[in-house]
């Protein structure tokens, strides 16, 4: 049987990954089963030296996945933005044309 923390860095490396390659569903589909590994490792601690330095690094791929988010919003932001920009000039083309 696979320990809690293994599971966890597993599933930590998975995440990472699936940011990588910008895989939003896998992402959030990996958040999920993250959350729920946490929890099952913190009830089954066998080192906490080990849980410690497997969270620590779980931070980690969150504060990626943070700032990936918040790139991936102001990017988003920009191309609505421009997409409203274009269609208030057709609009105005329209008007004036």
């Amino acid at each position: 049987m696979i320990s809690a923390a293994r599971k966890l860095r597993v599933t930590a490396d998975a995440l990472r990954e699936a940011l990588v390659n910008q895989d939003w569903v896998a992402v959030s589909d990996l958040d999920l089963r993250c959350r729920a590994e946490v929890d099952e490792a913190m009830a089954a601690v066998d080192s906490e030296a080990e849980l410690k330095r497997d969270l620590e690094s779980l931070l980690c791929v969150y504060r990626e996945l943070v700032s990936a988010c918040e790139v991936e919003k102001e990017n988003t932001g920009a191309q609505i933005l421009q997409m409203k920009k274009g269609q208030q000039g057709a609009k105005l083309y329209q008007l004036f044309g």
